[in-house]
């Protein structure tokens, strides 16, 4: 499995080699890192476990279905997604208005 962790700057160029994108911002825009990111198939096997250093994360998975666990300013979110052989999945998670926290920045 590929993944890459990405700052906006750098991420449009290699963004093409992935099937699932997730972006993490604030309910006020704000893009958020520090994001911690579980990645889990169904079987219940980890598949990637990190902390966001930018606002993207882009990572390359064999298809099945997962459960991407996220968690930012002590709110976790769950989501349920099945990737597939061919195409991409996009998730947008938000958060609260972070602006003053540390993690968040305007890009």
């Amino acid at each position: 499995m590929r993944w890459k962790n990405q700052h906006r700057k750098t991420a449009r160029p290699s963004r093409s080699r992935y099937n699932l994108r997730m972006t993490f911002k604030s309910k006020a825009g704000n893009y958020l890192s520090g994001v911690d990111v579980t990645i889990t198939a169904k079987s219940g096997r980890p598949a990637l476990t990190v902390r966001t250093e930018g606002a993207f994360i882009f990572v390359q998975l064999p298809p099945r279905a997962y459960q991407i666990g996220a968690k930012a300013n002590q709110a976790g979110q769950t989501r349920q997604i099945v990737v597939p052989s061919r195409g991409v999945n996009e998730l947008r998670f938000s958060w609260g208005d972070a602006s003053t926290d540390s993690g968040a920045a305007n890009l």
